[in-house]
């Protein structure tokens, strides 16, 4: 269930939005009961943002919801949640972005950090740190390991594979939802005008799939002058700088290990397949992540922050 509003000044010109919603199957299992506000945006101006926010706030408390988070969008939370307060430079595909504000509106009206997201960068050409070549290099070793990279042209077993691990490897976390199969081919489509099928890499131990590496190429890179026009002229515009352009940056967009498959190698496995890839394509310069276990591993440094923030209110 969700709702939304716009704030119009004093000459009916819009200053705001937002939207609040609630989640059914998880709002009451929380304490206290919990929403989501998202969608967020405002013009510096702290009282706006106290208009926008009561609005949300009240919605919620009509259907007894005693607490919000925000800014919660649509979606995993890896991708479509969080507010950036470090970092402000240009951001990959996929990630939120707002102006730095936005930050002092949240908090100026009582949003406390929840939970804090880190990325990451990784400069490609770099030499990764010995033990994590030497982790990597003994999983590959391995003759029960393989690994494989997508077909796209038959998507269906891969897709049956991520489903299998992903909902394996992040069942234990906070506002886990499962994915299916008609979620994942529909994102695999979504994909296919950026997609590298190599960037798309899957562990087998045994013939089992144990692990997988989702990365695309920052599509950000390619638009340059649709202004987001996605009409023919902004597809045209997209096709053209597809051809013409080799992006430099790429962005993990998600990664998942089966529990019973955990330490043994496998994510770096992947990531030094990875590595070797685009290393051997020669345009690529840096990869951005938020997995903090490979961050360390690797010797990435920190790109950027995104926080969500919660509101209790009685």
């Amino acid at each position: 269930m969700c709702s939304r509003w716009v704030l119009e000044d004093g000459r009916g010109s819009p200053i705001g939005r937002i939207a609040a919603f609630i989640d059914w199957r998880k709002a009451f299992q929380q304490d206290p009961p919990t929403g989501g506000c998202g969608f967020f945006e405002c013009v510096d101006d702290p009282l706006a943002a106290r208009e926008l926010f009561t609005a949300a706030q009240q919605w919620l408390s009509k259907r007894g919801i005693r607490s919000m988070l925000g800014p919660v969008n649509f979606g995993e939370n890896a991708m479509y949640w969080g507010l950036l307060t470090e970092g402000f430079h240009r951001p990959c595909h996929g990630m939120n972005y707002n102006p730095s504000y936005y930050e002092r509106l949240f908090r100026s009206q009582g949003f406390r950090t929840e939970y804090v997201q880190i990325s990451n960068r990784l400069d490609v050409a770099s030499p990764l740190p010995e033990r994590f070549s030497r982790i990597a290099g003994r999983a590959l070793a391995r003759r029960d390991v393989e690994i494989r990279h997508l077909d796209a042209s038959r998507p269906m077993p891969f897709a049956s594979d991520l489903v299998e691990v992903y909902n394996d490897a992040w069942a234990d976390f906070t506002d886990f939802t499962p994915l299916d199969m008609p979620v994942v081919m529909q994102n695999l489509r979504s994909m296919r005008p950026v997609l590298d099928e190599r960037m798309v890499l899957f562990a087998y131990v045994g013939g089992v799939p144990a692990s997988f590496l989702v990365v695309l190429p920052d599509a950000n890179e390619w638009m340059d002058g649709v202004r987001g026009n996605v009409d023919i002229w902004g597809r045209l515009v997209f096709l053209c700088n597809r051809v013409m352009k080799k992006p430099r940056r790429m962005r993990a967009v998600v990664m998942g290990t089966r529990r019973a498959f955990r330490n043994k190698g496998l994510e770096s496995a992947l990531f030094l397949r990875l590595r070797d890839h685009v290393v051997a394509l020669g345009h690529y310069r840096e990869l951005e992540q938020r997995m903090l276990s490979i961050h360390h591993a690797t010797g990435a440094r920190p790109s950027r922050k995104h926080v969500t923030l919660r509101l209790n209110f009685s």
